[in-house]
């Protein structure tokens, strides 16, 4: 009891230095890897530079061939799939601006604008996360004017490429914060500090801060928290720390967040600065953390307990399995029956409770797996007798179709007879109507019988079939196309057919009424969304009469679709015109 303590200090001095190792050569890293990523923007800027003298002579020849200026306009930079454009100015001898691509003030630069040089302008805002706006100015003077030629571009929006240096910087530098982790649950992360506010003496983080416009801090890119972890500390405590021995304050956790009551040594360590901003490298460790790492010396003395404690559950377990082994095999067994292997088996011998329980489960299974399969072989045979059955009832449904469909048809091939005889117009229209009503439902007994399903047929093929058939019938001195939209789906005899009969009687009007003689359009659509369809005939003919009650008309025609729609479809009716008539039919299926 009396070495555990200076056992303990001595180990805690230990772990104090390696922390600050690794937090000095983290810190070494940082300072490298800053000096890294703004050799890096140099670099970015020189390209960028010379991209802009490259363009900047190109406009600059440019200009002096055309007469008007104004013809010019941004040009484009384009890498890596990102774009960017450089802005064209021409000043006048006294540098005001005569003309502008895209509108820029030149009223605090004009007088630093020199000829064939770079001109670099910052205009920074109070934010300490924005380095506001940066931009580069180049300048020429035209030939045998007073006139000058300005191009401009915005440095952070220009795509040069150098991005991947930055990104793996990044993952080294998390990769280093990551190596404390193994002594702490903490924090570590990158900061800039704004000194003026930071002396205020005010607490650094409050809750209601925006993480990228603030005037106090601003956290890294390279760290993996947008706010600070400074619990109450205040901005001057931090500045006070730099490089100096850890502060000991409260801070709060990502389980307990706002309460802060967790002792905590926090580390700040300087990367750069100047008189008006700091960049900190900062980490913070739970001293409950930092504590569990010190391994208690009472841990040397029990190896030899706990070692007998695991030999003596390991006997004990040896010692009830042997005890309860039947129970084993008996709770096996009902798990594989739950399974559904009725097949499995106890065989368990003996005279003791567990093995006659055991046996009568198995006596029971016997029994059940017998009535199983006697029940298997009575469904099978009924199975066998409904389908025997099943099959009669669709062979004789498909030969009633057959037969309905080989009358309608020789009732069509009479009516198409007895119009050859006729020479009345009206006469043969007439029959022509009525041939064209048969064929919908011929068509539809065809397609039915043709079919695998005997109660559903495709709607695509019959609609198409159906319109393809009237355009036979009545494209004979002037062409109308018919375009179909139809959903593939399948649809019962009792919705197909009246469809057939609607859609029939619409196209027909079209080619009646529609178009005059001239040439059209018929358009047909047909679209089912959530059981509800929407059947749609449009045209581009001259349409109907403007004040038209569609649903209450003479016309045989309209008067069919009204009452199919309403008596058969229980849908709505509508008509509307524009560039031609459009009849919408709306019902659930």
């Amino acid at each position: 009891m009396q070495l555990i303590p200076n056992m303990q200090n001595e180990q805690k001095k230990q772990i104090l230095n390696e922390i600050e190792n690794i937090i000095y050569l983290t810190t070494q890293q940082v300072i490298l890897a800053e000096k890294a990523i703004k050799n890096n923007g140099i670099i970015k800027r020189d390209k960028l530079k010379s991209i802009m003298e490259l363009e900047a002579n190109k406009i600059y020849n440019n200009i002096n061939r055309l007469s008007d200026i104004e013809k010019l306009s941004a040009i484009t930079y384009k890498t890596n799939n990102k774009e960017a454009s450089f802005n064209i100015t021409i000043l006048d001898k006294n540098k005001n601006v005569i003309f502008q691509v895209e509108k820029e003030d030149f009223s605090q630069i004009k007088d630093k604008l020199r000829i064939d040089d770079f001109l670099r302008y910052d205009e920074k805002n109070e934010y300490v996360c924005s380095s506001g706006i940066r931009k580069f100015f180049y300048t020429k003077k035209l030939t045998d004017t007073d006139k000058y030629f300005v191009l401009s571009c915005d440095i952070d929006k220009m795509p040069i490429k150098g991005k991947g240096l930055e990104l793996n910087i990044k993952a080294d530098i998390q990769s280093s914060f990551s190596r404390l982790e193994r002594f702490h649950k903490g924090k570590t992360y990158l900061m800039w500090l704004n000194i003026k506010n930071a002396k205020e003496n005010k607490v650094l983080y409050n809750k209601n801060d925006n993480s990228e416009y603030n005037t106090k801090y601003c956290l890294s890119r390279l760290s993996k928290f947008r706010f600070p972890k400074t619990g109450l500390l205040t901005g001057k405590e931090i500045l006070n720390a730099i490089d100096k021995e850890p502060i000991k304050h409260l801070l709060d956790s990502s389980e307990d967040p706002g309460n802060y009551v967790y002792p905590t040594l926090t580390w700040v360590r300087l990367i750069s600065g100047d008189s008006n901003e700091k960049f900190l490298y900062i980490t913070s460790v739970y001293e409950k953390d930092f504590i569990q790492n010190i391994d208690s010396s009472l841990l040397k003395v029990l190896p030899a307990v706990i070692i007998s404690f695991i030999i003596a559950l390991i006997i004990g377990a040896f010692l009830f399995r042997r005890l309860f082994k039947s129970i084993n095999i008996l709770t096996h067994t009902s798990k594989q029956v739950n399974e559904g292997k009725l097949y499995h088996r106890n065989n368990l011998k003996g005279n003791d409770d567990i093995a006659m329980l055991a046996n009568s489960f198995d006596k029971m299974l016997d029994s059940l797996e017998k009535n199983i399969n006697d029940l298997d072989k009575k469904v099978e045979d009924k199975t066998k007798q409904l389908s025997n059955s099943l099959k009669e009832k669709e062979t004789l449904l498909k030969e009633i179709h057959h037969r309905v469909k080989n009358n309608l048809a020789i009732t069509i091939n009479l009516i198409k007879l007895e119009k050859s005889k006729i020479k009345n117009k009206d006469t043969l229209d007439s029959l022509t109507n009525i041939q064209e009503r048969i064929f919908v439902m011929e068509l539809l007994h065809r397609k039915l019988y043709e079919s695998e399903n005997l109660s559903f047929i495709s709607l695509k093929k019959y609609i198409k079939e159906l319109t393809k058939d009237i355009e036979l019938s009545y494209n004979k001195t002037n062409y109308i196309k018919i375009n179909n939209h139809i959903d593939d789906i399948n649809m019962d005899i009792d919705n197909a057919l009246p469809c057939g009969i609607i859609i029939t009687e619409l196209i027909t009007n079209c080619f009646k009424y529609a178009f005059n003689g001239k040439n059209g359009v018929i358009d047909v659509s047909f679209k089912c969304i959530n059981n509800k369809c929407y059947l749609t005939v449009k045209d581009n003919g001259i349409g109907l009469d403007k004040n038209i009650d569609i649903n209450n008309t003479e016309t045989l025609g309209l008067q069919i679709i009204s009452n199919i729609v309403k008596g058969q479809l229980f849908g709505e009716f509508k008509y509307s015109y524009h560039h031609g008539s459009k009849f919408d039919i709306i019902f659930n299926i």
